[in-house]
């Protein structure tokens, strides 16, 4: 998956007013490695993983 430019993180991040810290780079993880990852370190979004609809999902389904 390619990686997002500066300006496509910064626009998704903006517009759903997630702080830069709380977005991991989940680039050549599989989903069972960079979960817990994300869960133990409060990450919010992962960007770089191969179903991102699949993962958004996840990810909203979390009380935050």
């Amino acid at each position: 998956m390619p990686r997002l430019s500066k300006e496509n993180l910064d626009f998704i991040l903006k517009k759903n007013k997630i702080p830069l810290e709380e977005v991991f780079d989940a680039t050549g993880l599989r989903r069972k490695d960079y979960l817990p990852i994300m869960e133990n370190n409060g990450y919010r979004l992962a960007y770089g993983v191969n179903n991102l609809h699949r993962i958004w999902a996840y990810i909203k389904s979390k009380k935050w």
